[in-house]
């Protein structure tokens, strides 16, 4: 009886190992991984590079001299 619990667990163990990620399924996750982390930082940077450009147009416009005078006619 001990056999047969032992051959059947090891059929399983054995069967759970081979339905694991072949190495090229492996490969071409770490390869999307990668391909999804650039993408990530370059929305991050043109973010960041739109927020400068903001701050930049804010910084101009406060820094104008303003007219204040009033033609009344």
């Amino acid at each position: 009886m001990k056999t047969i619990i032992n051959t059947a667990l090891g059929a399983v163990l054995l069967g759970l190992v081979a339905c694991g990620p072949s190495a090229e399924q492996v490969e071409q996750q770490t390869q999307d991984s990668i391909r999804i982390a650039d993408s990530i930082q370059a929305s991050i940077i043109a973010a960041e590079v739109e927020a400068m450009r903001i701050q930049d147009s804010i910084a101009i416009a406060e820094a104008a001299p303003v007219d204040t005078t009033v033609v009344v006619q």
